[in-house]
């Protein structure tokens, strides 16, 4: 009975304070609605209680919050304020990201967007095009985040708005920490830091900044330092009531004290996780926390985990991730073998081994966004050295010697552009028929007896074989689309495509690189020719 005692005093106190604390929540939240219902309250205040409601409880209780968020853009909408139809889609969208559903952030955050640019205000375009930028970070399209993350950056050092570049210094980081730039990512990181400090001192209470650094820490296997920061993180993710984040927190010191072999605080952290989840009510979030907590119970309830993981295993397979799905596998692969279900046991490593090629993929994909970026980072550096060496040497050359040798320099350059241009054109000219031609001939060849009437087609299948690689879809609707105007410009493709000019220009890029383009001139002719004919063969 003694042994007992505690652990029931450990249950019912929680319990205590989570009841006391939706009585003190539903009084407070009854009182904010109560404001902004009030159509005798003046505008200002009932967007005020809608905003309060919103900031305090989205992570609490994200679907209620949507719902007042849909009232307080509504509301904004009849009243004609610009600015808290802003604040409503923007917030709408963040919480549709943070559950997940990024098709659903990415309509609120354009929406957002279209909304600022009606204001005129650059500003608040910049945070809606950082978050777009997230939205295609959270998809795995790197290069397209990073391109979102750089305008972002843009307009923010033109407003001289500190915080708003060291937010998108932060996303950066992000990027390269996903695809392996581990020490980049923490430059960009500590970068952060520095810029957020200068804006505001109480940065270093920001608990997103510290879980990235975490996770470098976490990928680089020091565990130990990862554990100090997520400590911290979770301290201020609780102070902020950010269940969203707390739950991450919980995730993490699971895997943490794990790793450590800190069984006991690894169990409790996993199953504060799952309770949070469920309360939570997202999905991928309860699966991601039943694995977690599964893996670490399998020591203690090895039978009982494993009948566990297979109703895991058994539920919506659609809506699992390759990862969920690989560990899941692994998982029962282990637990199969130790009850000596050898069919079973061997079932699953195969279906393992088919989801770890299929991550290793994944991973090997990376490695082009990995170097394009890291590049960048390093041309950057190299700038930056490069201009400081042109200042020295500006010093020391008079100004008259810089006017002369520039008109000189000008003269010989616009010269030798008009020539090499008249020669140029004509041969280009030349080369972009004698293409154009051999695309219609490929697309008319023995169209007749393969076809009958209908218009030629390229074939996916033959060129994802030849390029031993699945092109993604919006690869495949620009190779579509330049198959009716293969001189398309990015403008034309882009309104067809229903995506940026920069989205259509990563793409372009891309695919020069997977089908090895070496025309300098007419790329997308020469890139669809070599998709037609790879369709022929």
């Amino acid at each position: 009975m003694e042994k007992r005692l505690p652990k029931i005093a450990f249950v019912l106190l929680p319990l205590f304070l989570v009841f006391s604390k939706a009585i003190y929540a539903k009084s407070q939240i009854d009182s904010l609605q109560a404001i902004w219902e009030n159509e005798t309250e003046i505008d200002s205040n009932r967007f005020q209680a809608l905003s309060d409601y919103s900031s305090i409880y989205g992570g609490v209780f994200p679907d209620a919050v949507l719902g007042a968020l849909d009232y307080h853009y509504d509301l904004a909408f009849r009243k004609k304020a610009d600015r808290e139809m802003f604040r409503a889609l923007l917030r709408k969208g963040n919480i549709y990201s943070d559950k997940g559903q990024f098709k659903e952030a990415g309509l609120n955050y354009k929406q957002a967007n279209l909304v600022a640019k009606k204001m005129g205000n650059v500003r608040l375009e910049a945070i809606v095009t950082g978050n777009i930028g997230n939205i295609y970070f959270n998809q795995q399209e790197h290069l397209e985040a990073i391109q979102y993350y750089n305008e972002a950056k843009a307009i923010f050092v033109k407003e001289g708005d500190f915080e708003g570049v060291a937010r998108i210094l932060m996303s950066i980081g992000n990027i390269n920490s996903s695809i392996g730039n581990y020490d980049i990512a923490l430059k960009y990181y500590q970068k952060c830091l520095a810029l957020s400090q200068k804006a505001n001192p109480d940065i270093q209470d920001d608990e997103i900044l510290q879980m990235n650094i975490g996770l470098i820490y976490l990928k680089k296997e020091l565990f130990y330092d990862a554990r100090e920061v997520f400590e911290k993180a979770l301290k201020i993710a609780q102070e902020n009531k950010n269940n969203f984040l707390i739950s991450d927190c919980y995730s993490m010191l699971a895997e943490i004290n794990f790793e450590l072999n800190q069984m006991d605080a690894a169990y409790a952290f996993a199953r504060k996780n799952l309770n949070l989840t469920q309360e939570l009510d997202i999905q991928s979030k309860i699966t991601d926390a039943r694995i977690t907590f599964l893996q670490i119970d399998y020591s203690k309830n090895k039978d009982q985990s494993i009948l566990e993981m297979e109703k895991i295993l058994n539920k919506s397979p659609e809506n699992r991730s390759f990862e969920q799905k690989k560990e899941i596998y692994e998982f029962l692969y282990i637990g199969y073998k130790h009850q000596k279900k050898w069919d079973l046991s061997l079932e699953m490593y195969e279906l393992q081994t088919a989801y770890n090629d299929s991550i290793q993929n994944r991973i090997n994909g990376f490695a082009v966004a990995r170097e394009t970026i890291k590049n960048e980072y390093e041309k950057k550096l190299f700038d930056v050295k490069l201009q400081a060496e042109k200042e020295k040497a500006q010093i020391k050359i008079t100004q008259a010697k810089k006017v002369i040798l520039t008109i000189l320099s000008s003269l010989l350059l616009i010269s030798l552009i008009g020539y090499y241009s008249f020669s140029r054109n004509k041969k280009n000219k030349k080369r972009k028929d004698q293409l154009l031609n051999e695309i219609k001939l490929l697309k008319t060849r023995n169209l007749d007896s393969i076809l009958g009437s209908q218009a030629f087609k390229l074939s996916k299948e033959k060129i994802d074989t030849h390029l031993n690689r699945v092109l993604n879809k919006t690869d495949w609707n620009v190779l579509l689309i330049l198959l009716d105007n293969p001189v398309a410009m990015n403008k034309e493709i882009a309104d067809r495509a229903f995506m940026s000019i920069d989205g259509i220009g990563s793409s372009l890029r891309r695919m020069y690189d997977y089908f090895e383009i070496k025309e300098t001139k007419y790329k997308k002719v020469s890139l669809i020719l070599t998709a037609v004919k790879i369709s022929n063969t």
